[in-house]
């Protein structure tokens, strides 16, 4: 039964993205909706409360009127453990919007991830296993790929370096694009792979550890060429080998064929059925466990009525249809925040893998949903779990021994907030008098082409100022939590929070190379520390300007005297 206008959220707009999440983490998820260009905004936020749904765009921050909205996905970019939104549009920069207390803040543009290419899909992973989510975009009309690494809350694109930038389709092509990445560990070694579905050969990426990814499309069978929308990730035989759905498009009149891959274990094999085929499905695809009997069902989409949208039933015999276990991983409220967290299964008592798992970010077209992982595991009766989960710099791990299988109801692993012991500030806070903080903005010649990194930022005075009279972007360091939340309240009430960000972190350990501005006002001691990371990480011509204390044993460039009278210092760092 179609229960959309009984609960509150019957739209009558063409769609082309959903997203599932719990963003208030209030325990049940909400959902947000892209609409295909029309009267009113792009993106509509659905807030779930006891299956009753409000919008709540408007009160949200998340009013966007324009866009070719493609994926969205939920996850917690930040590790502060709420949900963030990263949106994908075909048509103007992707957007990433930080939840702030349920308001959001669109913050890309500070952090790197405002791609103006062609983007359609994309999948969070914590690719270089570094502790922190990382972004892999898929780019349509001959552009290439992002694949974004995080570090500490900042993104530099890695694709080329990586081997990901053009996903198994010829470069530069533009005629050719990726549609639809996704994460999986498709040769069991427990690392996640990168498959994608293309305009185009699809792609299969294998992991091979430190960042780098070998092309293993032709030796896996999967590099079809054709133009291709969805590969869907499942286990349809439980054996615990991922299998794929790879959906082929309809378009002016062709109809690209679809592809149901069973693994095999060194390659795929194409079990595609006539009946299957005959469909004509495009765009969408997913596996489900709709009917609760143990194996995952295959919803498709497409742009037949008399057929489409419709589920196919598995009918694996009962036997092997128990062979599989769902885990539902929520934070320490038992919330579902925990998007990107990495499920491996093994024999009981062992390392020997069976199967791994990720958390959902991002699936489908341009879906996300708050399921249960499904998770095949061949003829064990009993596994060992165990979850990884990126967060704030570490991977934190959470086992379960002596799991039983083919259980009724899901597996809950609870990954608690990363407890990171408290380190003291290196200063006590004291703010610096506006005045004083626009003479060392002025001395530092800021232009609206500047970001401002201001180390121990405090309440935020400087950055804002920044933002607000030269027109800079900045990023605030501050590892007290407290003034960084007032920060941010400030900003938001300037109406700066989209060119400034706050991060609660260590300044010795924050990346500060996007920097072309730095502001300090620390200390001697604290000062002369800082001086090799200085050095080190800005790029030439970035300009310092320290209040009232020189940097070690650096000669400054200029000295002055600021309107209370106290000593200002800059420093150009040269090349070399």
């Amino acid at each position: 039964k179609d229960v959309a206008a009984d609960v509150g959220m019957a739209d009558g707009r063409a769609t082309r993205a959903a997203a599932w999440g719990d963003f208030d983490a209030d325990g049940d998820p909400d959902l947000l909706v892209g609409f295909a260009a029309g009267a009113g905004p792009v993106l509509r936020l659905y807030r779930n409360h006891h299956a009753q749904f409000e919008d709540v765009t408007a009160k949200s921050g998340l009013t966007v009127g324009t866009g070719a909205v493609r994926q969205p996905a939920w996850i917690d970019f930040d590790g502060d453990d709420d949900l963030d939104l990263f949106v994908a549009f075909r048509d103007r920069a992707n957007a990433l919007y930080r939840n702030d207390a349920g308001a959001f803040v669109e913050v890309a543009s500070n952090l790197g991830l405002a791609d103006t290419r062609k983007s359609v899909g994309a999948v969070w992973f914590d690719y270089d296993e570094d502790g922190d989510l990382d972004l892999y975009v898929a780019n349509q009309d001959g552009d290439a790929n992002g694949l974004y690494r995080n570090d500490d809350g900042r993104f530099s694109d890695a694709a080329e370096d990586a081997g990901l930038a053009w996903g198994g389709r010829v470069p530069h092509d533009p005629t050719r694009g990726t549609v639809r990445p996704c994460a999986a560990d498709v040769d069991g070694d427990g690392r996640f792979d990168i498959l994608t579905a293309n305009y185009g050969s699809n792609g299969l990426f294998r992991n091979r550890e430190a960042g780098k990814f070998a092309d293993a499309s032709s030796a896996w069978g999967i590099a079809n060429d054709g133009r291709h929308d969805t590969c869907a990730i499942g286990d349809f035989d439980n054996d615990g080998r991922v299998d794929v759905y790879v959906n082929g498009t309809v378009s002016e009149g062709v109809s690209h064929r679809d592809y149901l891959f069973r693994n095999v274990g060194t390659r795929f094999e194409d079990v595609t059925s006539p009946t299957l085929l005959s469909l004509h499905a495009s765009h969408g695809a997913l596996w489900v466990d709709f009917d609760g009997d143990g194996d995952e069902d295959l919803a498709l989409a497409g742009t037949r009525p008399d057929l489409l949208p419709l589920v196919w039933r598995n009918l694996l015999p009962a036997s092997t249809a128990r062979r599989w276990l769902k885990v539902r991983v929520v934070d320490g409220r038992g919330r579902a925040t925990r998007a990107g967290a990495e499920i491996r299964v093994y024999a009981a008592g062992t390392r020997t893998l069976i199967s791994s798992r990720l958390v959902d970010t991002g699936s489908g077209y341009n879906s996300q949903n708050d399921l249960p992982a499904h998770v095949g595991v061949g003829s064990a009766s009993r596994v060992d779990v165990e979850v990884v989960f990126p967060h704030r710099g570490r991977r934190q791990v959470v086992p379960a021994r002596g799991v039983e299988t083919g259980r009724s109801r899901p597996l809950i692993m609870t990954v608690p907030t990363a407890v990171v012991p408290p380190r003291q500030p290196d200063v006590i806070f004291v703010p610096t008098r506006q005045s004083v903080a626009d003479d060392m903005l002025t001395m530092a010649g800021v232009t609206s082409k500047d970001v401002v990194y201001d180390l121990g930022s405090g309440d935020g005075r400087i950055l804002i100022l920044a933002a607000q009279k030269f027109g800079a972007t900045g990023v605030g360091i501050e590892i007290d939590p407290k003034l960084v939340d007032m920060a941010r309240t400030i900003a938001r009430d300037g109406e700066v929070e989209g060119r400034v960000s706050f991060v609660n972190g260590d300044l010795f350990e924050a990346d500060i190379s996007p920097a072309t501005v730095v502001t300090i006002f620390l200390s001697p001691s604290v000062n002369a520390r800082l001086e090799s990371k200085l050095r080190q990480e800005l790029r030439p011509g970035t300009r310092i300007v320290s209040h009232q204390f020189p940097i070690g044993r650096w000669p400054p460039d200029k000295t002055t005297r600021a309107d209370d009278g106290t000593l200002l210092y800059l420093w150009t760092v040269p090349k070399g």
